[in-house]
């Protein structure tokens, strides 16, 4: 727990140079494939099946349906998607990837793997856990504090005036 006798952390930029660290390393690896790191997020939900709908994309990465809308159109030009309309439901248009999508997203995941692995070295399993149970404990506490709703954890404190 983190008292006021804690030396001030600056969450802010040490998750921004995390963040900073994944994405522009990422960005590296892939930009010899013309792939930026949220296109690659959207072949590889497609490529293991967590979802094959511009709505299911939206729902599984943290993008705007309208960007994934329009980088899905980008990888349909590049041919690496294929959109197909249900004769059932017209309004749905079902995405899978097209055989040289399928063929990429290997090639993409290896070079990802290697970059994940050079900012992991050094790093345990338990030292990996605990760093994921703290992050889910703070977005656990972010949603809590959210307008309309209760955090369980905060329900001892004295109400505000």
């Amino acid at each position: 727990m983190v008292s006021s006798s804690t030396p001030s952390i600056d969450l802010g930029r040490c998750v921004a140079g995390l963040m900073n660290a994944v994405a522009k390393g990422t960005a590296q690896q892939l930009a010899p494939f013309s792939i930026i790191p949220v296109e690659y997020t959207i072949l590889s939900v497609c490529f293991t099946g967590q979802a094959d709908t511009v709505t299911g994309l939206a729902r599984v990465i943290p993008v705007d349906a309208g960007r994934i809308s329009r980088l899905v159109n980008r990888l349909s030009e590049r041919g690496l998607i294929h959109r197909r309309r249900l004769r059932s439901d017209r309004r749905t248009v079902r995405l899978t990837l097209t055989q040289e999508g399928r063929m990429l997203v290997p090639k993409l995941a290896r070079r990802v793997q290697m970059h994940n692995a050079m900012l992991l070295a050094g790093i345990s399993a338990a030292e990996m856990n605990a760093f994921f149970e703290t992050a889910q404990k703070i977005l656990a506490n972010f949603a809590g504090a959210e307008p309309g709703k209760q955090n369980p954890k905060r329900t001892n404190e004295p109400p505000g005036p």
